[in-house]
């Protein structure tokens, strides 16, 4: 019974993940909120982290930057009390986005530069390229074109998904034009 609901939450966070994917945002939204009721009662606690990371994301793509706060806050709050590191510090990074979607660049260039310094044991290298590549966009918006270009490539170095590589080499060919 616990192998099938694992594997029930997987297929269906997959199924949120390729609504993403198709820009499909409130759906993805609605799956990983399903996504979340249903972690609570598996007691899975990887797919809880998870999928409230991925509703903070939708909300942040549909441009509902105080829900993606406060999901990023249940988010920071879930992770504390299950210990995860990792997720505290992508509560974070969703924090951090959500300044600089808000145009506050000092502080969200701040907040990454605090994430970066946590990350820069080795640990957390997903976390820290992704760091990494929006610390490199806030310097672009900034103006700073020399660093976002060393940052992006920092963050190139330290990626292994290679969507993510693909994005971020799409961004240092748009900050070097």
């Amino acid at each position: 019974q616990r192998l099938r609901s694992y594997e029930a939450g997987r297929i269906l966070a997959a199924y949120g993940k390729l609504l993403q994917y198709e820009s499909s945002w409130s759906l993805s939204r609605d799956v990983h909120e399903t996504l979340i009721a249903y972690a609570w009662s598996a007691d899975d606690e990887e797919r809880l982290l998870d999928s409230m990371l991925m509703v903070g994301f939708c909300h942040r793509m549909l441009g509902q930057l105080d829900e993606a706060r406060e999901a990023y806050r249940v988010l920071r709050e879930a992770a504390s009390e299950l210990h995860s590191e990792q997720y505290l510090l992508l509560s974070e990074l969703g924090f951090a986005k959500v300044a600089a979607e808000r145009g506050n660049l000092p502080a969200a260039a701040g907040m990454l530069d605090r994430i970066l310094r946590k990350t820069c044991g080795g640990d957390h290298e997903t976390v820290r390229s992704k760091a990494l590549m929006d610390r490199a966009r806030v310097a672009t918006q900034l103006g700073d074109h020399a660093t976002a270009a060393v940052l992006g490539h920092q963050a190139f170095e330290c990626s292994t998904d290679p969507f993510d590589r693909d994005r971020i080499l799409v961004n240092i060919g748009m900050t070097l034009t």
